[in-house]
């Protein structure tokens, strides 16, 4: 059996990481007991507040009130429940001494803790006893105890995860009793308490008690400060109070009366060495009495995960028909919330809809904009003809018209899994509500809309006069600027780049940073182009600059945004324009060595090799991607394709459809390397998702670039800052733009190092990846590997955020793809769906504040060009609601009307930020 303090240790080291969250969590709860906040506005879990409604019996109002004022009261039948429920509550002994709790969950099956009875022999000895408790007049009930049978039925998942070892971790036992007890009274004389493995039990800040064994005493209850706050992928969090000998208790939802956890340990307050913590702050030992433990709460595991865990063991032929006794209820439970679900979801949201296409109901609600006026969504939903046959009857029902629904990525879909789909309908109402509307029609999982985004490219937004290494003003056009560049790094700073040497070497000081002057000075370097390696760049389309003439693919190129086949930028210069962005980063990777062009420098890392890039346009600027849906488009045509390496050096705010694409294309084998972010600190999206090589940017000084975003996602870093690349100049009197080059910044820079390596390394183990073992994923997680064991620790950089160091090829090149067997699948740990309904609810705000932050707003065409004006749209209630519960009073509210300071909108934006990326690494 564990000791109590291991259990703690092993506790404190598992949460120590995410312990602001569950503080954060905890104070929030605080408010809503203050009535500051209502509590819906905890949960951020959509499906789970509509599977909770749907166990609800009456209409919707009346729903939403009586859950909401759970925390004040409860209906007089929850004490008749807790004591039916009391009844199944037994004390778990050995050779007499009181060791744990557990529950009656099937005529002859209780479940107690793996910390309790970690395996069948262990058993010997111990008895499940029941009725320890106290009658009215406090005396001691006669109690009954049966003896553990494990050879009749037993199922355990260590209390440890192991990664090998699937559904470890969860801390459970269920184990068979004898039918008749020592006493001779039957165990049919004890109703068990079946489990009901569905979600919907409750919703955080509704409350739950544990029924338990503290210390071996009497059975307890705790009736107060009994509130579910917080959780991660497996745990619930919650307030209720309990003692050693209290591990393996029943946690029930009041609200419901269904057993939501089994009760696992105390939650304590950590140091940042996840040392456990004292009251007075003193760090804790194991002689520590528990009520000096200064804790944060308790940690039960879900039954909806124990449940899935049953569902998907392999037992002896002889206790399969236990194990069905067990999954009856939830099998029963199922059935009986999707009835109930199809009756109310109608009327979750203001706008209801209709749920019986079959009789062509018509809309409840008119629609307040002409039919001309759509709007764009995205959704997820299993690609299955049936399901897909429903949406479209309800969608119909809704709209009046035959909705227009399509795969976003076609080419590698599959039948009967998770996919992403557009839908173009009329504007009902505020977008945003629409979406939540959307969502709970049965057989969409979550929705969002596809509306226009900034997107990040490299501007300093905090001063966007300052553009003077950059390389790019505000009318689109660029500036020389190298007496700045050697004031920086050879006057005011010694950069080894730089010192005493030549234009021709410190314009090219990216490549000694990165080892590629050695790569491919090497006559024995393998050539991508022998081996049929392409890389696809997703950015603005390509221009006919002299740097990068005959370097861009005009054949395989493609316009997303046009709809054909040729991607060639418009350059369109006009305010807050930035022509010839594709053309900048792309020179980094195709660049002619030699042009006509004064002050010539740098060239492309693969040119040399006759490389040619194929551009894919999926926006008309830098300024603004229409719709994700083009992004979609690009990306299923470079999997349907089968090109390997993505070089993107644009980035979004972390969206449901980005995180959906990241995936895909992870699963596909596919390299994208995405630019890490600029200005807004945290790592954008795709490069924040754990399928994409996110690349953050140095400087010739190898220290970070300021203007990187940086954070636990970050792969690798790479030049950005100060790279020397073609531009255009203004022309003098309305005639053709001048050429030129200037150092500019960006993690868009940094980028194309890691792509060309990445065709380098893919080309010269070529035989070896073409083995199937290392199909799909695998591919791309050995070359992670081999960038992060290579990379040139020996650097300025901050200790954490910007990977494993500096991009060195030299090295890169040495090392082989590991064994397969030693890869793991970047998304083991990721719950997709419980990302895709965190993003779903802060969605909204993520976009408003990303789009404020870099100064968008409507672009409305006026003579080719894009004007932009203030954006004067207003967050849904509902964001405006997420919006109350998550920043600080003291806080600038976007609602608020005030200007909001270039520093706040950060600020808000990496909380949102930090919400959404949370459920990436639970």
């Amino acid at each position: 059996m564990v000791t109590r303090w291991s259990l703690m240790e092993y506790v404190a080291n598992r949460y120590g990481k995410v312990q602001p969250v569950f503080e954060e969590a905890a104070k929030k709860l605080q408010r809503v007991k203050a009535k500051e906040i209502p509590l819906l506005s905890l949960e951020d879990d959509l499906e789970r507040v509509k599977l909770r409604m749907a166990r609800e019996e009456g209409e919707m109002p009346i729903i939403m009130e009586r859950i909401n004022g759970g925390v004040d009261f409860q209906d007089s039948y929850i004490l008749e429940m807790l004591s039916t429920l009391s009844k199944a509550v037994c004390r778990i002994t050995q050779h007499g001494r009181p060791i744990g709790t557990g529950f009656l969950i099937s005529e002859n099956v209780i479940m107690t803790n793996n910390h309790v009875i970690d395996r069948p022999e262990n058993a010997q000895g111990m008895m499940a006893e029941f009725n320890y408790e106290l009658d009215s007049n406090k005396n001691i009930k006669k109690s009954f105890s049966f003896s553990l049978d494990p050879d009749k039925f037993f199922l355990t998942s260590s209390y440890t995860a192991n990664p090998e070892v699937p559904y470890s971790g969860l801390d459970f036992t269920m184990i068979a009793v004898s039918e008749g007890s020592q006493e001779n009274v039957p165990l049919s004389t004890v109703k068990p308490i079946y489990l009901d493995g569905v979600r919907g039990k409750i919703i955080k800040g509704e409350s739950c008690v544990i029924i338990q064994h503290p210390r071996g005493m009497p059975k307890k209850i705790v009736l107060k400060n009994t509130a579910f706050f917080s959780e991660t992928r497996t745990r619930i969090v919650y307030e209720s109070d309990t003692l050693p000998g209290s591990s393996g208790s029943m946690v029930v939802a009041l609200g419901t009366g269904e057993i939501i956890a089994l009760h696992h340990a105390g939650l304590p307050r950590t140091d940042s060495q996840n040392r456990i913590l004292t009251r007075s702050g003193a760090i804790a030992t194991a002689s520590t009495p528990d009520e000096e433990i200064d804790w944060i709460g308790n940690e039960g595991i879900k039954i909806s995960r124990i449940i899935n865990a049953l569902k998907d063991s392999a037992l002896p032929p002889g206790m399969q028909a236990v194990k069905e006794r067990l999954l009856h209820k939830t099998t029963q439970t199922q059935g009986e919330i999707n009835d109930g679900r199809d009756n109310r979801e109608a009327s979750f949201n203001k706008a209801p809809i209709p749920v019986n296409p079959e009789k062509e109901q018509k809309p409840k609600i008119a629609m307040k904009s002409s039919p001309t006026s759509r709007q764009d969504y995205i959704f997820t939903a299993i690609n299955n003809p049936k399901v897909l046959g429903t949406i479209a009857e309800i969608l119909k029902a809704r709209y009046g018209e035959t909705p227009l629904i399509k795969l976003s990525m076609p080419s590698f879909a599959a039948v009967d899994r998770v996919e992403l789909f557009s839908l173009s309908a009329p504007v009902v109402g505020n977008i945003e509500d629409e979406a939540r509307n959307l969502s709970t029609i049965p057989g969409i999982i979550n929705v969002e809309t596809d509306v226009p985004l900034h997107l990040n490219t490299g501007k300093d937004q905090k001063d966007p006069d300052h553009s003077i290494y950059e390389g790019m003003v505000e009318d689109g056009y660029g500036k020389f600027n190298e007496d700045e560049f050697l004031k920086k790094y050879r006057h005011e700073r010694q950069s080894i780049y730089v010192q005493d040497k030549t234009p021709q070497y410190h314009r090219k000081w990216n490549w000694y940073a990165t080892a590629f002057d050695s790569v491919l000075a090497d006559k024995q370097v393998v050539s991508p182009v022998d081996k049929g390696i392409r890389i696809i760049q997703f950015d603005t389309g390509f221009t006919d600059h002299a740097k990068v003439q005959g370097g861009f693919d005009k054949d395989l190129d493609m316009d997303f945004v046009d709809q054909d086949d040729d991607a060639t930028d418009s350059f369109t210069a006009g305010i807050l324009k930035h022509p010839g962005h594709a053309t900048r980063t792309g020179s980094l990777l195709i660049g002619n060595e030699v042009t006509l062009i004064e002050k010539n420098g740098n060239s492309g890392l693969l040119s040399q090799f006759g490389f040619q890039l194929v551009p894919y346009r999926i926006c008309k600027s830098v300024i603004l991607i229409r719709r994700q849906q083009e992004l979609a488009d690009a990306l299923d045509l470079c999997i349907s394709q089968r090109y390997p390496i993505i070089s993107m050096s644009l980035g979004l705010p972390p969206t449901m459809a980005t995180a959906a694409m990241a995936k895909k294309a992870y699963d596909a084998g596919v390299i994208w390397c995405c630019a890490a972010g600029n200005v807004v600190q945290v790592v954008v999206a795709p490069a924040v998702y754990p399928g994409t090589i996110a690349v953050a940017a140095s400087n010739p000084m190898d220290e970070e670039w300021k203007g990187s975003s940086r954070g636990s996602t970050v792969d690798i870093t790479a030049p950005g800052e100060d790279v020397y690349v073609p531009i255009f100049l203004e022309p003098e009197s309305n005639g053709t733009p001048g050429e030129s080059f200037a150092y500019g910044n960006g993690t868009s820079y940094a980028t194309p190092h890691v792509a060309a390596a990445a065709a380098l390394w893919l080309a010269k183990y070529d035989d070896t990846l073409s083995n199937g073992e290392y199909a799909g994923w695998r591919k791309v997680e050995a070359f992670r590997k081999a960038v992060d064991v290579s990379a040139r620790r020996k650097n300025r950089l901050p200790r954490v955020g910007f990977g494993h160091g500096i991009l060195d090829v030299e090295k890169l090149l040495k090392t082989p793809p590991v064994a397969p067997v030693q890869l793991e699948y970047a998304y083991k740990n990721t719950d997709q769906g419980r990302l895709g309904e965190v993003t779903q609810a802060y969605g909204e705000m993520a976009k408003t504040l990303w789009n404020k932050i870099h100064g968008w707003a409507f672009g409305i065409p006026r003579g080719g060009q894009e004007a932009y004006a203030p954006d004067s749209r207003e967050l849904s209630d509902y964001a405006k609601m997420l919006e109350r519960t998550l920043i600080n009073e003291s806080t600038t509210s976007l609602e608020s009307g005030d200007d909001v300071s270039q520093e706040t909108l950060l600020e808000l934006f990496s909380k949102v930020h930090q919400k959404i990326e949370s459920e990436l690494k639970k």
